[in-house]
């Protein structure tokens, strides 16, 4: 469920179809869209459709979108972290600096990687 926090924690909307938890969450520059990673691996993209969201039948038009935030490891700003032969739960956590100049990674090694953004 999306509440607004602002209003008081009003329903917003929701988005059905990840097949875990949700474990990040990101919008766009414009607050139209979400995208969304669960712990079953899976990257979603949302369009804001009010009283709901919709899922993208065809993400692939948000490979330029703009986002406002950057932590989801699985979507089109990030497809350049994963090296070839990785699985994808190699890289565990992202986050862009303010600037958009850097991108900070974390892998299931332990290891905290800052690499020139965009990747």
């Amino acid at each position: 469920e999306i509440l607004d926090v602002e209003d008081g924690c009003n329903w917003v909307g929701e988005c059905k179809g990840h097949a875990g938890p949700v474990i990040q969450l990101d919008w766009s520059e414009d607050c139209e869209f979400l995208q969304s990673n669960d712990s079953a691996l899976r990257a979603l993209f949302w369009r804001k459709f009010l009283p709901s969201f919709r899922l993208q039948d065809s993400p692939i038009v948000l490979s330029k979108h703009r986002w406002h935030t950057l932590t989801c490891p699985l979507g089109w700003p990030t497809s350049g972290v994963f090296l070839p032969g990785r699985e994808g739960s190699g890289v565990n956590a992202v986050d862009r600096s303010a600037d958009r100049s850097v991108l900070l990674l974390a892998d299931d090694s332990g290891n905290v990687v800052l690499t020139p953004y965009p990747t």
